[in-house]
């Protein structure tokens, strides 16, 4: 996976990457049989909830792109062609005691979305 971020603010940033499955039908209490779950968390980019630092913790420079690459393991009997990749850019205003989502995207799995910085 290959994350960019672009920031309007000289902010440090940190970022989870989930893959999330769709279409997996198996039993839901209530709802009998064949019930299709969406948005199944299958894998996520780091065991922090926070996730992990982007820009090696490092704030942003204004209006410049940075990016990361992971590797991320699927789990066996995942249907890859019901997947897709969700980032979520964090950042704190508090001093890193907790964290806020300041923008995420999804695109399906091996795609991409391009992102457009507004002032």
């Amino acid at each position: 996976m290959r994350v960019k971020i672009t920031s309007n603010t000289p902010s440090a940033y940190r970022y989870q990457i989930f893959l999330v499955e769709d279409k997996i039908e198996e039993y839901q209490a209530g709802e009998g049989g064949g019930y299709l779950h969406n948005n199944v968390v299958r894998v996520v980019s780091s065991d922090n909830i926070y996730g992990a630092d982007f820009n090696d913790g490092m704030p942003m420079q204004v209006g410049v792109e940075a990016t990361v690459e992971r590797t991320l393991d699927i789990p066996a009997g995942c249907n890859h062609q019901n997947m897709r990749v969700v980032v979520a850019a964090m950042s704190s205003y508090n001093g890193g005691d907790t964290y806020v989502v300041n923008n995420c995207a999804q695109c399906p799995l091996n795609g991409s979305v391009e992102y457009l910085l507004t002032e």
